[in-house]
């Protein structure tokens, strides 16, 4: 966000690719989804509005009016992640009838959460290293991830792009690869980076860490 707009830009060359649109007035904070192809920006925080773009026509959706604070929005802007106080999540849908999913937060600060593309299952993080897949349709609970490495809170986590393996960093930038299936984390040695991203590569999945060395890229196949 500069100013009063928000404008996507190429990470390398800072070219302005886009510009989506006017910005909220204050307090915002804006995410991908899953896929990449939606664009949200949310003000406030308990009530919050989410404002989401489709970044392949560059149409804004119809705003959102939500009851707390946005974590994220699934593939496609059908479902929103919410904190809400008493510590839960409740997941929204856009559907006027659908009833919210509601799922104990097993925190009240620090709480992070990931739709996966399909839009149908939530990963949900939170202070103690604790990370736990859910059905977004139910808010049952399908697996735990427990602490592995971890000090301190998680700050982010992300998945490859065929979904089969995840990254979690938390606040002293400890990196865990995890087996998603099987809930494990692999057996890579300890690894520490300020940034991390997946390629875009299904078939072969590979992971470029920033380092404290600055702008030196660590990338290697996760296979081997």
């Amino acid at each position: 966000c500069i100013r009063d707009r928000i404008e996507i830009v190429e990470a390398l060359t800072g070219k302005v690719l886009m510009r989506p649109g006017k910005a909220p007035e204050s307090g915002v904070r804006t995410f991908f989804s899953s896929d990449g192809q939606l664009l949200t920006a949310v003000a406030g925080e308990n009530p919050s509005v989410a404002f989401t773009w489709n970044l392949a026509t560059g149409q804004r959706m119809a705003d959102w009016r939500l009851p707390g604070e946005c974590l994220t929005m699934s593939p496609l802007g059908k479902r929103a992640a919410v904190y809400l106080p008493g510590w839960r999540i409740e997941i929204l849908n856009r559907e006027a009838n659908a009833e919210p999913v509601v799922i104990s937060a097993p925190g009240r600060f620090g709480v992070k959460a990931m739709f996966t593309r399909s839009g149908d299952r939530i990963f949900i993080g939170a202070p103690g290293s604790r990370l736990t897949m859910h059905y977004a349709t139910t808010g049952a609970k399908l697996k735990t991830y427990r602490d592995s490495g971890h000090v301190g809170r998680i700050v982010q986590f992300m998945l490859s792009p065929d979904e089969k393996q995840m990254l979690t960093q938390d606040w002293s930038q400890n990196v865990v690869i995890w087996d998603v299936e099987s809930a494990e984390p692999r057996p890579i040695i300890s690894l520490k980076a300020r940034c991390a991203d997946w390629s875009p590569d299904q078939d072969k999945p590979r992971l470029a860490l920033g380092t404290a060395q600055g702008v030196r890229i660590l990338t290697w196949s996760v296979e081997n």
